[in-house]
């Protein structure tokens, strides 16, 4: 890992979806996928091992949503930038800093690139 590149965790309950993403992630400079996790509960523990900078987090998933999760993380992780992706959320809620719906897939790499850019001050 670089001192520039952004950790990011992947939060999803299907697993090609997790890893279409981490494949698209990992094409990119400037990405390292730290943790994946299918479910809420998975993704604090993986969250408080690897300080992800940040998390796609999807709504629907058992043991705990991402509503619900995205509370615990932004208690955990105060700087942390949620993307929900999500099939069921077709606005940003409260609880995210940016959204796409899962038929954006192909829009993920340059919001991601975007927000990174933020974080960092534009450099």
């Amino acid at each position: 890992m670089t001192e520039n590149e952004c950790r990011v965790l992947i939060v999803d309950d299907e697993e090609s979806v997790r890893d279409l993403l981490k494949m698209m992630l990992s094409a990119e400079s400037g990405f390292l996928v730290v943790g994946e996790a299918e479910d809420g509960v998975e993704a604090l523990s993986v969250a408080l091992q690897h300080r992800p900078d940040f998390v796609i987090l999807d709504y629907a998933m058992p043991r705990m949503n991402g509503e619900e999760s995205a509370r615990v993380l932004r208690g955990i992780l105060s700087d942390v930038t949620i993307i929900a992706f999500s099939a069921y959320v077709t606005e940003q809620p409260e609880w995210a800093d940016a959204h796409l719906t899962k038929d954006q897939f192909g829009e993920m790499v340059p919001l991601m690139k975007k927000l990174a850019g933020a974080r960092t001050g534009g450099s």
